[in-house]
Formats: C-alpha cells, structure tokens, sequence
C-alpha cells in the first residue's frame, strides 16, 4: 500500500520550496486563453441503432481485458498543478495528512475542487472549468484492439500512490541494477523518504502528466490498465477525472474508432465566469 507522509507548510526541504514558489508565480498567473465555439450538434439516431446504453467507470471494475500495448498513458487533466495550485492540492489533502488517512480520501467531495485551478500554463490540451466527469458518446462500432479507451477502474489507490510518488525514490544501491522497467523492485523495503528531489516524475508544466511503467512501476500499468466494453453507435461512456486512462496505441480493426466528446459541466461560479 502507498506510505503517506506528513509536512508542514514552513517545510524547508528542496522540493516543499519548489512548490512554494510555483504556487507564488501561478498566483500571479492569469489566464487569457479564450477557447470558444458552436456546441456540437446532436446527430441523427439511426433506426437500427441498438439501444442507448451508458458505462461508468469509477472506483473499482474488472470487466475488460489487460492491454499490453499502451499509448502515452496518463491521468486526465493536469500535472503538477496538483501539487502547485492550493484549491487543488487541497482536493487531496487526506492523501498527504499522513498516517493512513489516505484511505478516507473521498473522490467524490466537490467542495474543494470548485476552486481548483487545473490549468496553470494555458496548456492546448487542458480545461480551465470545473469538470466531474469527462465522457463520449460513440459514433461508430468500437472494441478492444481498435483504438478504445483503456482505463486503470482504481480510483482512491491509484491516486493515492500518483500524489505521494514525488515523495520516494528506489534506493541508490538498488538503482544501478535496473535496466528494464521489471527490473524495478517494488517492495517496500526497496524504497526510501525523498525530500530532496526537486523532481515531480511525469509532471510537465503545460501537458497532462504522463505514467509510464518506469515513472511509476507499481501501478503495473501494463497489467492493469484494461480496455472498455465493446461500444456500438449511439453508446456513452464516462469516468471520473482522476481516472487513470489511455487511448490504445494500436487501431487494428476495419472501420473507423469515432466519438463525439460530451463537454458537459455544471453551472458553479467558475464556469460562469468562464462562460
């Protein structure tokens, strides 16, 4: 299970100090990003469409298969604003209180991340608005091995381990014998404190954060990661924004992998003011 620390605000170590001083600069960050247009039509149901169904990935599943080869994997949404941004860092406040508080991490609680700001550097790819859910619907007739979603169905866990892996590091006389990602031992006693690294893996200012078998070996991505249930036209699908996700790297069917992205989101006082 993932160790939790503990750190107060006045923390002098390298990285607490990093933070410190991105959350200055991005205080000061105002974002001029306009991103505009016409909401997308609803298409025309066919009359031999198969009836409308929706899945929900959240907290936990198995349905699916694991997929054993992945794009670039990745959380949705931001990087290190997670860490840098106060509103959002609170949203995992358990996780980091230390002890075994991460178990009562509720991914569900809406009222810190109303203020979260999950774009800090204008990103092309990010959302400056409150989203809970992202999801799609289907245009086409979609399964395993055809460019689907993957998703790792672990929500509290996962992400658990994603906000305290900045924290450790594989010890120093254990390092210089990995050369492949298996070779990354992941018992705990392998693993040490690191406060000193100034290093958030996978965290790049202005790109969604990126988890790879190396950057974080004991997710096992390669194993765990398993790919949606065949969808046909007219399917929707939605997950939480912490869901660990990816599309697949590999279109190997005949026909065409398409769906219509649902931007839907509810009316707080930060989407107003975007709107």
């Amino acid at each position: 299970r993932p160790r939790t620390i503990s750190c107060s605000t006045n923390c002098t170590t390298p990285k607490h100090k990093l933070l410190r001083e991105r959350t200055r600069s991005s205080s000061r960050h105002r974002n001029t990003c306009s991103r505009s247009g016409m909401p997308p039509t609803r298409p025309r149901p066919s009359a031999s469409a198969p009836p409308f169904r929706t899945l929900t990935v959240s907290a936990s599943g198995s349905w699916g298969r694991p997929c054993s080869r992945l794009g670039r994997t990745s959380t949705a949404g931001a990087s290190s604003e997670r860490w840098e941004d106060p509103a959002f860092r609170a949203c995992f406040g358990r996780i980091l209180e230390g002890g075994d508080a991460w178990r009562r991490h509720d991914p569900f609680d809406v009222s810190p991340r109303l203020d979260a700001n999950q774009d800090l550097y204008n990103a092309s790819n990010q959302c400056s608005i409150f989203r809970p859910w992202q999801g799609w619907m289907a245009l086409s007739s979609t399964g395993a091995g055809e460019g689907t979603l993957h998703v790792l169905p672990s929500l509290s866990l996962a992400m658990a381990y994603l906000i305290l892996r900045p924290f450790f590091r594989l010890r120093t006389d254990l390092a210089a014998g990995v050369t492949t990602p298996s070779d990354i031992p992941l018992d705990a006693d392998a693993w040490v404190l690191d406060l000193e690294n100034t290093a958030f893996l996978g965290s790049t200012p202005g790109k969604t954060q990126a988890i790879t078998p190396e950057s974080h070996p004991h997710l096992r991505i390669e194993e765990t990661i398993v790919s949606i249930p065949h969808v046909e036209p007219g399917d929707q699908v939605y997950w939480h924004t912490d869901v660990i996700h990816a599309v697949e790297r590999d279109h190997n069917g005949v026909g065409d992998s398409s769906v219509l992205y649902i931007p839907a989101a509810p009316l707080t006082e930060r989407n107003a003011a975007y709107l």
